[in-house]
Formats: structure tokens, C-alpha cells, sequence
């Protein structure tokens, strides 16, 4: 089968990582694939794969450019991520003539669903909290739903490889423990990175050696970064916020734990290191064997209710637990990398969602 799969952009996010990911999958299992795009950091991800990486202007004025270089090249369907992306597919494939299929990466309130009219016949979301909201008024019937799992490229995160250094000025004594934060700072995502902050006195009484990295960007950066400055003018240099990168696997094996939600938790856990889950939605707290598979419904904080909000006195007990129980913790995250190479692998979501991709591509044929 011959797939094009459509993301706006390749940069850092959840949506973006898939496209990249669920591409490379294909390839893995014999289809030709093509990933059409913008362009953005993550493409470096398809170096060394199959993936025809195709970047074209995708505003309206320019898309009857990119769909005349795409006019026989053969594609069966398109596979687009998210909604701006579903948009541009929508149109794509009626002027190719071939199947179209949406993948949704996010929760679609009352009126977003009333604004949103390129559903495609069958929908693929990436988790059971995303398909229990499309499944309302204007959005789409639970058996047009098809819940998949979010890939993880297990060549890259797993438990060993490379691991980063800390910065200069906390690696002279060693000994230093990390304390990881990963996310698109941007509007509810911010919260767990100001609370995290907030937190970090509490965590240094008990465990001084503690030291937390942020990684990310976004509209709430400024805001993290006054807090962190802050923090360091108390405290001596105890947190730094970083640019985000293409391959963060080597932060993860450098982290004592990572607070995390949705792909990050489960890259964490993939490279063995024990995870907070916490996210847009709330608090989950310390991820272990018994509560794995209700994170792994809600998308670890992102997607569904948790117990409690996000908070300063949250982050400071889990975190403050999963130092003070390291032996335990790490344990546990060694036996989860397991379980999250064994469930998510590329080839594993792609031949998921393969049957679902033909049958559209087939109808539209038909």
C-alpha cells in the first residue's frame, strides 16, 4: 500500500512525534510511505528509513502546488495527524482521489466538535479518554472510533546507551540527582513545571543533592524561566530550563525521575527511569505496576480526571518518595521498560491501525 501521512509540522510534540514515528512503523512492515510536512526538528527522525520526507508550503493558496507534485505518485490514503492536519488531508485526498483517515491526539470539547466538519468515515485516536469525548453530539459514533497506542521508537528509548552529562557546575562534586521535566510549555501544560519549581525547596530540605532540568518551550516559558531564576537566586543554581532537542533518550538515563504526561512518561519509563506522572488534567503521582494501566488510559495526566490538582505539595511528596525509595522505584521502571517495549513498538501501532488504512483506501476505490 502506498500511505501518505500528513502532520503541518515536525516540531516538539506529541502529534509530531507520532507522524514520524507511525510513518517509520509502516515502512518496517513493506509499505511505501511518504510523509508530507512543513518541515521541523523531528524529521531528523526518519535518517536512515524509507519515509519519503516531503515538505511543501500546506497554507491554502499553496496546497494545489503540493497536491500537482503529488498527482501520480500513486498514494491509496493519507493518514492525517490532529485536526489542522485533517483539514488539509480532507481536501488532499478529494483532489487525488483517494481514501483519507484522521488520527486525533487530543480531547474535542462541545463547540470545538460543532466547528469541526472533516471528520473521515473511520477515526483513529491514540487513546480511550480521546475516543469517550468524540464519541458526543458532533463528533463521531464510538464504532467509527479505532483506538490504537502511541509508538515508541524502542531502538532509542530503552535502558542502557548513551547517557547525558549534567552541566558543568553540577557535575564537579557528582553525586547530583536529577529530577526531569519534559513538556510543551503551553497554557494547562505549564502548571506542572511551576509546581515542580515550587516544590524543589521542599525537595532539597530532604534530599540536597537534588537538582531539576526542564526542557521546553512555549508561550509559558517566560513564566518558568522568572521561576527558575528566582529559585536559583535562593537556592545557588538547583534548576536549569533547556531548548528542547530531536533525541532526549540520554536525559532520561541521566534523571533519578521524570515528571511527566502522555509520550514522555512512556519514553521515560522505556529507558527505565521511574515517572510522576502529572499533566494538563492533574496530579496522577508515582507511576508502579498497579497503577501503569489507569495512566496509560488517561494518557498519564493529560487526557483524563485525576485524584488531585497540580501543586507544589504534590510534586514535593512523590518526587521527595521516589528519591528517598530509589532501589524500589528503579526497579519497577526497569520491569515497566519491558512492558512499554513489548506493548508499543513502531512495527506493533502500525500493523494496529494497517487494516483501518486499507479499508479506506479500498472504499475510496470503490
Amino acid at each position: 500500500m502506498r500511505i501518505l501521512i500528513l502532520c503541518h509540522s515536525l516540531g516538539y510534540g506529541g502529534a509530531e512525534s507520532y507522524a514520524v514515528r507511525i510513518a517509520r512503523g509502516l515502512d518496517e512492515c513493506g509499505h511505501r510511505v511518504g510523509l508530507l510536512t512543513e518541515g521541523g526538528p523531528l524529521a531528523s527522525h526518519l535518517q536512515g528509513s524509507g519515509v519519503e520526507l516531503i515538505e511543501a508550503g500546506l497554507s491554502t493558496d499553496r496546497l494545489d502546488r503540493a497536491a500537482k507534485s503529488l498527482r501520480g505518485d500513486g498514494y491509496h490514503v493519507v493518514n492525517s495527524q490532529h485536526y489542522r492536519s485533517a483539514r488539509i488531508g480532507a481536501r488532499l485526498a478529494g483532489e487525488l482521489g483517494m481514501g483519507h483517515v484522521m488520527t486525533v491526539h487530543a480531547r474535542r470539547n462541545l463547540f470545538g466538535r460543532m466547528m469541526f466538519r472533516s471528520w473521515t468515515p473511520k477515526v483513529i485516536t491514540v487513546s480511550p479518554a480521546v475516543a469517550d469525548s468524540l464519541d458526543a453530539p458532533f463528533g463521531v459514533p464510538r464504532d467509527r472510533i479505532h483506538v490504537s497506542l502511541l509508538p515508541i521508537d524502542t531502538t532509542l528509548y530503552r535502558p542502557g546507551g548513551p547517557v547525558a552529562d549534567p552541566p558543568e557546575a553540577w557535575g564537579e562534586d557528582g553525586g547530583c540527582r536529577i529530577i526531569l521535566h519534559i513538556s510543551r510549555l503551553e497554557y494547562r501544560k505549564v502548571r506542572p513545571a511551576l509546581a515542580l519549581v515550587g516544590a524543589m525547596p521542599s525537595i532539597l530540605d530532604c534530599c540536597p543533592k537534588a537538582r531539576l532540568l526542564i526542557v521546553g518551550v512555549g508561550r509559558g516559558a517566560e513564566r518558568v524561566r522568572e521561576a527558575v531564576s528566582a529559585l536559583n537566586a535562593e537556592r545557588s543554581d538547583v534548576a536549569r530550563l533547556l531548548e528542547p532537542r530531536p533525541d532526549v533518550s540520554p536525559l532520561y538515563r541521566l534523571a533519578e525521575v521524570t515528571v511527566a504526561t502522555g509520550l514522555v512518561a512512556r519514553e521515560s519509563l522505556a529507558c527505565g527511569c521511574p515517572v510522576v506522572a502529572a499533566g494538563r488534567l492533574g496530579h496522577l503521582g508515582a507511576v508502579e505496576g498497579a497503577s501503569f494501566e489507569e495512566g496509560d488510559r488517561g494518557n498519564f495526566g493529560d487526557l483524563a480526571e485525576c485524584p488531585e490538582p497540580i501543586s507544589a505539595e504534590a510534586m514535593a511528596r512523590d518526587v521527595g518518595r521516589v528519591l528517598e525509595e530509589s532501589g524500589r522505584f528503579g526497579a519497577e521502571a526497569a520491569r515497566l521498560a519491558e512492558l512499554v517495549a513489548a506493548r508499543y513498538g513502531l512495527r506493533a501501532a502500525a500493523e494496529d491501525i494497517e487494516p483501518v488504512l486499507r479499508e479506506a483506501a479500498r472504499e475510496d476505490r470503490h
